[in-house]
């Protein structure tokens, strides 16, 4: 991809002693870090075909196309290509610092972060800022701010399809979470939130007073198993719940209870659930929650 364009040649007015930051060289250095075949980086970017300019009068930076099209103005302090590697793909953008303060633009020019923040970054499609006052926040890669500057910490996590994030949010050490789209699933009141592999996925919730009690939240935030339990266990069907004082019940990963919190053990056997309490009361139940039988009492 013009390997060998003449940088001196394109550049509007360029003179000697200013300096020309070709793109592609960082493009080409993630390349030779990426051991995965392909990892997403044997695409080609049209920000490699563009380059930083740093004038020798007025020491400020500009972005230039490879055909002299000016695509941001001489008037930063600092313009660098930004390449997110989530693992699984790659975000590309021109991070630009002005005043001590940093922003985001698109390869268009097109404002994504204004110029405005202490710090930016990128987490899969997002980006993270923080404030003068150390608070954070987020823009969509759209240029949309969708979380305002107001908690701790955010600690965001993805997918391949856009929408399908979700933002961990901390203020005064208190747990909460948003969408991709700054809508709230989970309210802030918990102690500790993580992301659930198992099972439908979603997130485990601990109660802020000792952080001995979980619950859960799907992934949408539209089910919960209520924060009560010593521990949750998911498996492909179903989730184990247990008290603090031994007792286990069954869940259904739509946080639905199928089988009530009473049983000192619980099994599965085939497309059946038996509880067991002490060595003589037996309840068999179906995968809907029914109970299909039960010894005396």
């Amino acid at each position: 991809m013009n390997e060998s364009i003449n940088w001196e040649s394109v550049i509007p007015n360029f003179q000697k002693g200013d300096i020309i930051m070709p793109f592609k060289s960082v493009f080409q250095k993630q390349r030779n870090a990426d051991f995965i075949v392909d990892g997403g980086m044997n695409h080609r970017d049209i920000l490699e075909k563009c380059a930083s300019v740093r004038r020798k009068n007025s020491n400020k930076e500009g972005v230039y196309s490879w055909n002299g099209q000016q695509i941001l103005p001489e008037e930063f302090d600092q313009c660098e290509l930004e390449i997110y590697n989530s693992g699984d793909f790659y975000v590309s953008v021109i991070k630009v610092k002005r005043d001590g303060f940093q922003g985001l633009y698109k390869k268009n020019g097109q404002v994504i972060v204004p110029v405005q923040f202490a710090f930016v970054s990128i987490q899969d499609y997002v980006a993270i800022v923080r404030d003068t006052n150390r608070l954070y926040g987020a823009y969509s890669l759209s240029g949309k701010q969708i979380i305002d500057c107001k908690y701790d910490s955010i600690e965001f996590s993805g997918s391949l399809d856009e929408g399908y994030g979700c933002a961990i949010i901390c203020k005064g050490g208190i747990y909460g979470a948003k969408l991709e789209d700054g809508t709230d699933i989970i309210p802030l009141k918990y102690g500790r939130i993580q992301q659930n592999i198992m099972g439908g996925g979603g997130y485990i919730v601990y109660d802020v007073e000792n952080r001995k009690l979980c619950g859960w939240y799907s992934r949408d935030g539209k089910n919960s198993i209520p924060c009560i339990f010593k521990s949750i266990q998911f498996n492909y069907k179903y989730a184990k719940v247990e008290t603090l004082d031994g007792l286990k019940g069954i869940y259904s990963h739509d946080g639905v209870e199928i089988v009530p919190t009473k049983f000192e053990s619980i099994n599965y056997i085939g497309n059946y659930i038996v509880g067991l309490i002490g060595k003589d009361q037996l309840s068999v139940y179906d995968k809907n929650g029914n109970c299909l039988y039960c010894t005396e009492k």
